[in-house]
């Protein structure tokens, strides 16, 4: 696997990380994942970059719910974590660590299908679309996605063209019916009056939404 197939599929990894699992000491099969590339580097190295040292080690069945809430979104998600969510609430009420638990999972499971934007690359990426006035090139690094996290949503900064391109990015989620994972500190409601009252109807249309 090159390093350009590597950090297409698991969704622009850093660079450092994507060199490390092409020497010769991967070669042999990992005993833990039991799988050439191992498996156990993409997901290190993944939840390294996008979660950082607070989130990196975050699992579903480590988060301690701090109100029914949350335990019934929590039971849900261990019964089922490939559904969609909208999770909404102040800083530092738990919402990343349910973001970071389901990311590890779904990244586990489907290391190449699974991608994660900030705030900051989503709004990267719709700034290129304006530029190119097509959004279509977006939509072609999503096409083999399965599981998609979207973090501090409500951070997004976007021209009113790339507004546009952002109901365009998530109808496609929901034409294709690909799983989503949204946090954001505004509810829903707040979230339409942002960023426009569609847009946070698709996303309801998609997504199970939570206020934490």
């Amino acid at each position: 696997m090159s390093k350009c197939d590597f950090i297409g599929l698991a969704g622009d990894l850093a660079g450092d990380n994507s060199q490390a699992i092409q020497g010769d000491e991967t070669k042999r099969i990992c005993e833990v994942c039991k799988s050439y590339p191992c498996f156990c580097d993409i997901v290190k190295g993944c939840c390294q970059h996008y979660l950082g040292d607070r989130f990196k080690t975050v699992k579903l069945s480590s988060i301690i719910p701090q109100n029914e809430r949350q335990a019934n979104l929590l039971n849900k998600l261990k019964a089922d974590y490939k559904k969609s969510y909208y999770l909404s609430g102040d800083f530092g009420c738990g919402k990343t660590h349910f973001l970071a638990g389901v990311y590890k999972q779904c990244l586990w499971k489907a290391p190449y299908n699974t991608k994660f934007f900030t705030a900051l690359k989503l709004a990267e990426d719709l700034k290129e679309a304006e530029f190119k006035n097509d959004i279509e090139f977006v939509f072609e690094g999503l096409r083999d996605t399965k599981f998609s996290f979207f973090d501090d949503m409500d951070k997004i900064k976007v021209s009113e063209y790339a507004l546009q391109n952002l109901f365009s990015f998530f109808d496609f989620y929901y034409r294709n019916k690909k799983h989503m994972f949204i946090t954001s500190n505004l509810s829903i409601l707040d979230f339409g009056k942002k960023f426009g009252a569609s847009l946070a109807r698709r996303i309801e249309e998609t997504c199970e939404v939570v206020s934490f």
